[in-house]
Formats: C-alpha cells, sequence, structure tokens
C-alpha cells in the first residue's frame, strides 16, 4: 500500500512538473518530439506563450502535418501567429522523406554535410544524388543511406570542381527499388576499380526530396 502511495505520489509530480514547464514555455521539442506538428499543437504553443523562436526551430526540423488553409491561417493569427511563423509553416510541409541541411539557396564549398529526415520505405534504398544545373546526368553521392531509429540520416556530397564556383547545384534524396539500387552498387564498384566517375541518368524513384544550393568557394 505504502508503494502504491508512492507511485501515485511520484506520477502526481511529474505531471505537475510538467504542466509547469509547459506554462514557462519550454522548448517545443520537449513537448512534441520527433513527430511533425499538428495545428492544434502549434495554436497550443502560441496560447502558453512558448518563445515563438522556438518553435520556429522546431518545426524547421520536423515539419507540420498541415497546409496554411484560410480556416488554419485564422486560427493560427488569432492563437498569436506572426508573418514570419506563417511563412516556416508555410515551407515546411511534412514529406515521406526530407532534406532539412542545407536548406534552399544555401551557399556551399566543395564537400556537404547532407542531414534529412525519412521513414523507412519497404523494399527500396534511400540514395543520395547531386547535378550542377544545365546538365543532364548525375552523380551519387557515397553509396546506401542509412536511416537511423529516430528517422534522420547524413550523407556526406562533393558538390563539383573548382571551376564550378558561382553555379547552382541540385541535391535529391530517392527511395529506389532493388534492381536500381543494384545498379548504383555496381557503378561504385566501377568507379572504384578504374578511378572515372561519369554522371549517370537519375534513376527513377519515390518519394524524392530536393533542393537547390550554390557553389561559392572551390
Amino acid at each position: 500500500m505504502r508503494r502504491a502511495k508512492e507511485g501515485h505520489g511520484l506520477l502526481k509530480y511529474f505531471w505537475i512538473v510538467t504542466l509547469y514547464l509547459f506554462v514557462l514555455g519550454f522548448p517545443a521539442h520537449e513537448l512534441y518530439a520527433q513527430q511533425p506538428f499538428t495545428v492544434e499543437q502549434i495554436i497550443t504553443l502560441l496560447e502558453k506563450k512558448v518563445a515563438e523562436s522556438d518553435i520556429k526551430t522546431q518545426i524547421e526540423k520536423y515539419k507540420v502535418t498541415f497546409e496554411l488553409t484560410s480556416a488554419n491561417t485564422r486560427s493560427l493569427i488569432r492563437a498569436g501567429a506572426s508573418d514570419g511563423l506563417l511563412k516556416i509553416i508555410e515551407d515546411n510541409l511534412y514529406q515521406e522523406v526530407s532534406i532539412t541541411s542545407p536548406k534552399k539557396d544555401e551557399e556551399v564549398g566543395a564537400t556537404l554535410r547532407i542531414q534529412g529526415r525519412s521513414k523507412k520505405i519497404p523494399d527500396k534504398h534511400l540514395w543520395v544524388f547531386v547535378q550542377r544545373q544545365g546538365l543532364s546526368v548525375w552523380w551519387p553521392q557515397g553509396g546506401e543511406v542509412k536511416v537511423e531509429e529516430n528517422v534522420e540520416w547524413t550523407q556526406g556530397a562533393f558538390v563539383g570542381r573548382p571551376e564550378d564556383v558561382g553555379f547552382k547545384f541540385e541535391i535529391v534524396a530517392t527511395w529506389v527499388n532493388a534492381a536500381a539500387h543494384k545498379d548504383l552498387i555496381d557503378y561504385l564498384q566501377t568507379v572504384e576499380r578504374t578511378g572515372r566517375y561519369p554522371g549517370i541518368r537519375l534513376p527513377e524513384g519515390s518519394p524524392e526530396a530536393r533542393v537547390t544550393v550554390r557553389k561559392t568557394t572551390p
């Protein structure tokens, strides 16, 4: 009986602390960790006076599940959403696979650490490709991408040559089928054997995510 009362007391204490942190505006990721935000969750955070900068940061990382319809926009504005927050929401609709870094039009150098989020797609393999805009071929980057248990992934990439400074590059992360995956493995083995790294046609894949960057340093 005593242990039961102690357990009940600890549970009550946990909820009191949680509510206290919520009211104070504890960072949004501590409340809705690793999940895309619903409009109701964002409205609740705004009404509880969570710092908008925290909300923006977490939306950029975890995305949102809704579009900015007229009704959603009115509800968010009534809750205190600024134009800046609405723009962040508009730009971060959840996708099955997404590239979280680099951002659109970000300036990059010769090497790049690409980060994203995706659920694992059964019977498919995630690959990253880079293309200089204006060319018809793409370059696979580093082999199959491993998606972690928390649905995050990271892949290193090479962005062009020194003479490509000033050009825009497109990055694609896409899930390909087993046949395309085998072809890509064979391609990398040939690259290792010959030392030649020719561009290839972008294989069909779905779902996919794209982002464009600009190379500004060699």
